[in-house]
């Protein structure tokens, strides 16, 4: 069982910051997941929303401004170990070039990394520009469809939606299955029954 550090370690430390990845690193994970904007002046910051806690849209507003930690530095920060999942926040706003700005960070380092987006075209665009970069298709339902044009490494879904049947078809497709987001030993329990590869988990220190 893979567990993906959700954000960092936000059940102990403030999510999508340095802090919080330093101390799932700490707590001995070495997946991780963290959130990816881009701002007015180009820069790819750490942050789930779309908008901060201060009211500041990231699209709308230049780096200075927002302070946020930068996906650079994360990426500095990552050990030879270490893999990284970077969702591509697409939802709200098009960012411009994300997807080719995403891969250009993180050229020389593909092997670590994992691409995954709910936009799909945004992982359309990503596939064009990298043949071989890992994508996990993020959804609320398994689409073969989506997941073959993509080229998928994995399926990543609420645990809720996830049943045996999508196991199986995800699997006997030659992906992987990970499940968002298990924080207690019970739910945990029940993906690990069902067969899943890896959680993403706010508890750096969950395990089975």
């Amino acid at each position: 069982m893979i567990y993906f550090a959700h954000r960092g370690s936000p059940k102990y430390v403030k999510e999508n910051t340095i802090a919080s990845f330093e101390h799932a690193q700490d707590a001995g994970r070495d997946y991780f997941e963290t959130d990816v904007h881009q701002t007015l002046d180009g820069v790819l910051v750490l942050h789930h929303d779309p908008v901060t806690a201060q009211g500041f849209e990231i699209a709308h507003t230049p780096h200075d401004v927002l302070g946020l930690p930068t996906l650079n530095y994360l990426l500095k920060i990552l050990r030879p170990e270490d893999t990284l999942n970077i969702e591509i926040k697409t939802d709200d706003f098009a960012y411009p070039d994300i997807e080719r700005n995403v891969l250009d960070a993180a050229a020389g380092m593909e092997e670590q990394i994992i691409i995954s987006s709910f936009n799909y075209d945004s992982l359309l665009r990503v596939r064009a520009i990298n043949k071989d970069i890992r994508i996990g298709l993020l959804g609320e339902v398994f689409s073969l469809k989506k997941a073959t044009s993509v080229n998928a490494y994995s399926i990543n879904m609420h645990w809720q939606a996830i049943d045996k049947e999508t196991v199986d078809a995800v699997h006997k497709n030659g992906m992987k299955l990970f499940a968002y987001t298990v924080n207690d030993n019970a739910t945990l329990k029940k993906m690990e029954v069902l067969g899943i590869d890896g959680v993403f988990t706010d508890d750096v220190y969950l395990t089975l």
